[in-house]
Order: structure tokens, then C-alpha cells, then sequence
């Protein structure tokens, strides 16, 4: 009988899905040819800073083609500010540094899109908001110089959901981020502008930050892989936070080896992992709370990438993860609710914004507004009571946690894998609530139902585009392992990849 589903379902999701998204044209790594916009934008980062460090590639010309595949897909509405000569004069910089013979850097020549909530030397940074971006210091955080140390150039700082604070990044500042798969939909949020700006080509690789799932989410609705790596692994340092328990910075790439490359450089690792065969890998399926109202359409699409993990030798350990609902539930958003509003506001001080987050609420977006002196002020009507939040902190998270550890422990596994959405991209302007199977579901839990474990309990994760929906439009898994796995979950990423999609 399960023989039997399983077919049925491999042979109804290639009826109803796309295939996996395809993996960044290599072909275009034709030495001493002249290439296209097409083939250029095509390449990965690890391809493209290969091409450049050989002078098989001049730096000045892979950034014109990347700005010029900005300014056709400007309708997408991915960047808050981007200068073009700027760009192109750090471009001509890094070619002459190559000339010269001198040392060149891991990341030498490559343009990367910066998420607008990092600071930075030569771009205002806004959090998506009005008044910060007059306001705002202009030094590099410690993440873009680290970046920039290894001949990285920042390509302009990408739009996002305003004060990271949202799953949609229908921006009321500057506008709304579009899917570049269906312009009326959203790219997801907090990081949309990162997503939409390396899902259509305009870079191969970007800088996100994840809370809840801000890198996560918009990877999956955009068809782009998404790390979250376990916290602290990157500096946060000079970023607009929310919750610190949760916060951290992130990739967007179109290919895992060139997330690979942005955590070795950020760690200062010297081994990189290679590809995990996925012979023997268990994989932990939690069917329950996890699986549950995931979107017909989308479902179908999951199920065939298990049938595929399977097919190419992982094992599927079909198990719960005991209490999970009730834990999560007791955990996340008590203590987001409870931490944002006075984080957000020492930051915002401590960057020399005087009256804080008071100062920037002025002027920010209605719903942005609304959310912070209502649910998020400590003074508020909804705020969480202390009870509730001490009961996060020193009860449901530690319980959460130990389910994790046992949950791998009693199943012997590498991974476990989860739906990373309940649906594909929502419409724009559906700001509270969308339509699944015939059924009304909040924005939060039909993007966030998954997400919010990982920053929970601490959880690495990695979104996996896994193909598309009948309408043309991205579903995604996420794979997690335990905290501190993240090199392991980076192996197992480039398994997946090439094991089981090929």
C-alpha cells in the first residue's frame, strides 16, 4: 500500500509541479568568449569569482551585467538604494588590485545585495522605515566588513518588510517587493528584497537576517536557498535587531556551494564541506502539527521531494516530535512579543536616534504603527504579562529544546525535515490573512507555522527549493539539525542537491 501512494503521488506531482528549480547554468564557463547579460546573471558567486580571479572576467564587466539585470527587473522593486557607478568604480578597483599581482581576496570582484537593516559605510540604512535612514550612522557592520575584507562590493541595500517586522515585505514606505514568479504576489519578508534581487538573477548571492523566518520564508516563496545559521555564528553587530535570543544574519544563493563559500568566510573556517551521500542519512518526517494544513498544491510538491530523498537512498524516520505544538506555541511568540519593542528602542538610542523607537514610529507605515503600540508595547493592550514570558524563558523553551534532543536521540537522526511554508506566495496585499484549500489562514501561520521552531530552540536551517506548483510559483522544504550542526547541514545541503535532484 505505501509502495502504492508513493507512486501515485510521484506520478500526480508530475501532473501538478515543475521539477526542482534548475541549478545555475554552468555552461556559461566558456573561457575566452565574450558572454551575455543572460549568461552572466546565470552564473553562481563560486563560478563568477573563479571567471574574475583568473582575469577570464573582468570585474567592471559581471557588475554592468548585473546592474543592467537590475534595471530591467526594477518592477520588482528589490532595492531601497543602489548606485550603479558606485558599484562599477569598486568593479574597476577590483580589477586593478588583479592587475597589480597583489593577493586577492575569497570573494574578489563579487557584487552582493545588502539586506536595508545593515549598516553601511556608503549607503544610508532606513530598517525599511522613514526616518531612520537621515539618522543612520554610516559605517559597515562587522558582517559587510568582513565581506568586503575578502573583495566583496556591496551592490546597494535591498527593500524589505519595514522594522523587519512582517512576512511580506509590502513595504508602506517604499513600496512593495514583487515575486519575481508572479509580480502580484509577495516574495516573502522580512528579507524579500534579498530574495526577489538573487531569485531574477541580479546577483547570485545576498545578505539576509532571520527572526522568525525572515530568511527562510522569502527563499522559499522566491525559489532560492535560505541559511539560518545557528546564533552567534555571525556577527550581529550594527544590525537593527528584534529579539537577540533569535536574531541572525544570513544568505540568499541560488546554489548551496556559494552559501558554503559565504559561511567559510564569515567563520574563517579553512575546510569547506563537501557533499553528504545521502545513503543511510535519517531524516526525521514530524507528520504532526508540521505537515498538518499544508496547501494541496504545495503538499503534492513536498511529498514527491521525500519520495526523491528516498529514492536516492536517505531514510525517513516517520516520528513526532512530542508536545511540539503546545512548547512552540508557550515559546516563540511570547518572548518576540515581549522583547522587540524594548530591543528596537535601546538600539535605535544606542545609534544616536534620540527618543528611540518613538522617534522612527512618527513616521513609519500604518500597520507597522499599529503592531508596536498595540501587541509589542510594553504598555499596550496585548502585551504579554510577565508570567507568560518568564514561563518562555525558563519552562516551555528549556522543554522545547530537550523534545529536539530527543526527537534525535530516540530516532537516530541526521536531519529532519519540515514544509517550509504551508503555501506558496500570497497575493500582495494580503497583509493579514490568505486563502488555503477554501480556508482562511492568518499570514503568520501560513508562512511562519514552520519557521518559528528553528529560532525556538536554536535550530541551523536551510530552506531547499523543491520545485513548483501547477501556477508556476515556488515550494520549498527546510532541513534542520541540531545547534552548532551547521556544517554538517551545509554537507547535507549540497547531498540533497546533487543526490537526489541531481
Amino acid at each position: 500500500m505505501y509502495t502504492t501512494r508513493r507512486r501515485l503521488l510521484k506520478y500526480s506531482a508530475s501532473l501538478l509541479a515543475t521539477p526542482l528549480l534548475p541549478a545555475p547554468a554552468r555552461a556559461a564557463i566558456r573561457l575566452g568568449t565574450r558572454r551575455t547579460e543572460d549568461e552572466l546573471c546565470a552564473l553562481g558567486a563560486t563560478d563568477a569569482i573563479a571567471l574574475m580571479k583568473s582575469g577570464d572576467l573582468r570585474a567592471e564587466d559581471y557588475a554592468a551585467a548585473l546592474l543592467a539585470r537590475a534595471e530591467h527587473k526594477k518592477n520588482l522593486n528589490a532595492f531601497i538604494a543602489l548606485d550603479p557607478e558606485q558599484v562599477l568604480e569598486a568593479a574597476r578597483a577590483a580589477d586593478k588590485l588583479r592587475a597589480s599581482g597583489n593577493p586577492l581576496g575569497r570573494l574578489h570582484g563579487l557584487a552582493v545585495p545588502v539586506k536595508d537593516s545593515i549598516l553601511t559605510a556608503d549607503y544610508p540604512t532606513t530598517a525599511g522605515t522613514k526616518a531612520f535612514g537621515p539618522l543612520s550612522p554610516r559605517r559597515d557592520a562587522p558582517i559587510v566588513r568582513r565581506l568586503r575584507e575578502q573583495g566583496a562590493i556591496v551592490m546597494g541595500k535591498t527593500n524589505l518588510h519595514e522594522l523587519s517586522s512582517g512576512f511580506t515585505s509590502n513595504n508602506e514606505i517604499f513600496g512593495p517587493v514583487r515575486n519575481p514568479y508572479d509580480l502580484a504576489r509577495i516574495p516573502g519578508g522580512s528579507s524579500g528584497g534579498t530574495a526577489a534581487a538573487i531569485a531574477s538573477g541580479i546577483a547570485p548571492l545576498g545578505i539576509a537576517e532571520d527572526t522568525a523566518g525572515s530568511i527562510r520564508v522569502p527563499a522559499a516563496l522566491c525559489g532560492v536557498f535560505g541559511f539560518r545559521p545557528t546564533v552567534g555564528r555571525y556577527p550581529v553587530e550594527d544590525v537593527a535587531p528584534l529579539v537577540p535570543l533569535f536574531d541572525t544574519l544570513g544568505p540568499h544563493a541560488r546554489d548551496v556551494r556559494d552559501i558554503v563559500i559565504f559561511d567559510s568566510v564569515l567563520t574563517g573556517l579553512p575546510a569547506s564541506p563537501k557533499p553528504v551521500s545521502l545513503d543511510g542519512v535519517r531524516l526525521g518526517v514530524p507528520r504532526t502539527y508540521f505537515y498538518e494544513g499544508v496547501a494541496s498544491e504545495a503538499s503534492i510538491v513536498i511529498e514527491n521531494t521525500l519520495v526523491a530523498l528516498e529514492e536516492s537512498g536517505a531514510i525517513l524516520a516517520e516520528a513526532d516530535i512530542r508536545d511540539a505544538k503546545t512548547l512552540i506555541e508557550q515559546t516563540f511568540m511570547p518572548i518576540l512579543f515581549h522583547d522587540t519593542y524594548g530591543v528596537l528602542d535601546a538600539w535605535f538610542k544606542s545609534v544616536g536616534v534620540s527618543g528611540g523607537l518613538e522617534t522612527i514610529l512618527v513616521e513609519a507605515g500604518l500597520r507597522i504603527r499599529e503592531a508596536y503600540t498595540t501587541v509589542l508595547s510594553p504598555d499596550g493592550p496585548s502585551a504579554i504579562p510577565r508570567e507568560v514570558y518568564e514561563n518562555a524563558i525558563n519552562v516551555a523553551r528549556p522543554a522545547l529544546k530537550q523534545a529536539i534532543q530527543r526527537y534525535f536521540a530516540d530516532n537516530r537522526l541526521d536531519a529532519m525535515i519540515v514544509p517550509a511554508t504551508l503555501c506558496a506566495a500570497p497575493l500582495i496585499g494580503e497583509e493579514n490573512e490568505t486563502t488555503i484549500d477554501g480556508r482562511k489562514v492568518s499570514i503568520f501561520d501560513a508562512l511562519g507555522h514552520n519557521a518559528v521552531l528553528a529560532p525556538s530552540c536554536g535550530l541551523p536551517a536551510l530552506t531547499v527549493p523543491a520545485g513548483l506548483t501547477k501556477s508556476g510559483l515556488p515550494v520549498a522544504i527546510e532541513v534542520d539539525v541540531l545547534a552548532g550542526g551547521d556544517e554538517k547541514l551545509l554537507a547535507l545541503g549540497l547531498g540533497i542537491r546533487e543526490s537526489a535532484f541531481g
